[in-house]
């Protein structure tokens, strides 16, 4: 039930006129797009193109075999417009366990293509977990700390991010979204 193009492209107007209106403000334009079974991107390459920031993530199909599920997440990370990884391993904590993946593959396709991962903080997925962003750190990959937060109340989570993320010895330095905007913009446009 996400935004096809043609809705994505109403709600740049509507970003646009905030910006317009705000020039104090940097508003960037992004989209969680899922991953489909075959690895391809559940919008058309033009509109991803078209984004400052494209976040990818698994929303179903939870239960393919390992070998699957790593060679759709290689070929996702692959893309070019792709730049985090969303809730890497779909965990939902008491409801659903971790895909079954090679993580160490998939992290390593993430740092070869740029591709920065998350760390959701909502306390009901902390995914990745405190030793998996341990290891992404060691890599030298980004870490974005999300809150997965589908209402205004729900922006207070970031606070369980931040909390796992000191579990894994990570720092500012190592979090994209704690980045100096120009930083981050340079980091999104390479």
């Amino acid at each position: 039930g996400g935004l096809d193009a043609r809705k994505l492209r109403q709600q740049w107007a509507q970003i646009d006129a905030v910006q317009e209106r705000h020039p104090e403000l940097r508003i960037l334009k992004g989209q969680e797009v899922d991953i489909l079974e075959d690895g391809s991107l559940d919008m058309d390459d033009e509109t991803l193109n078209e984004l400052d920031i494209v976040l990818v993530a698994i929303h179903s199909s939870f239960d393919l075999p390992a070998s699957a599920q790593t060679e759709r997440l290689l070929r996702a990370l692959s893309h070019p417009a792709v730049h985090i990884w969303a809730h890497p391993l779909a965990r939902r904590l008491g409801k659903r366990d971790e895909i079954k993946v090679d993580l160490d593959a998939v992290l390593h396709c993430a740092l070869e293509n740029g591709v920065a991962v998350e760390h959701n903080a909502h306390p009901q997925r902390l995914d990745l977990s405190d030793v998996h962003l341990l290891k992404a750190r060691e890599l030298g990959l980004e870490v974005a700390i999300g809150t997965d937060a589908h209402a205004v109340d729900q922006l207070d989570l970031i606070r369980y991010g931040v909390e796992q993320a000191r579990r894994a010895w990570l720092t500012k330095k190592d979090i994209l979204n704690a980045m100096p905007l120009k930083r981050l913009l340079k980091w999104l446009a390479g």
